[in-house]
């Protein structure tokens, strides 16, 4: 943490000092890959890395960074049926699937963007989804995407 003294100038002072805290703002720090895998279609291909799977009051918030790898050209389809699609993400704990949770008006509360443009290397796209949270004793899921292998053994943070 970095104190830095600010002197402003007041219409009726002629300088006031104040002290602010500077701390980095959130979303620029890049977050540890909890677990890595790979995503690809024909010639786009990207690096999926999971930077977070917190469990809060029976609901489990999945988050993913996917970044183009080098000579990556075209797009990763993430839903391959727009309207059946979503069922296509869904998280594994023991011998259960757990689907995306929906909102009052039936939508999962998952992105609904079906492509992630991966034309060269280092485009960055942040994912995050809400799914039914396993028993508080499971410690850790698989998550299955439709685009790559199932990433596993993904921990679970309780808060």
């Amino acid at each position: 943490m970095q104190t830095v003294t600010i002197w402003r100038h007041a219409p009726v002072a002629a300088f006031v000092a104040a002290v602010a805290t500077i701390n980095p703002a959130p979303g620029f720090a890049q977050a540890q890959a909890l677990v890595t895998g790979e995503a690809a279609d024909g010639s786009a291909a990207a690096s999926v890395e999971v930077t977070g799977a917190n469990r809060n009051d029976g609901i489990l918030t999945v988050t993913l960074r996917i970044v183009s790898l080098p000579d990556s050209k075209g797009e990763i389809p993430f839903y391959p049926n727009a309207e059946k699609g979503y069922e296509a993400v869904y998280v594994v704990a023991g011998d259960k699937k757990y689907f995306a949770l929906k909102d009052a008006e039936g939508k999962p509360l998952i992105p609904e963007r079906a492509y992630f443009d991966a034309h060269g290397a280092g485009k960055r796209h942040l994912w995050a989804g809400k799914f039914t949270a396993p028993p508080t004793d499971v410690k850790a899921f698989s998550l299955v995407l439709p685009f790559s292998s199932p990433l596993d053994e993904i921990p679970i943070t309780d808060r």
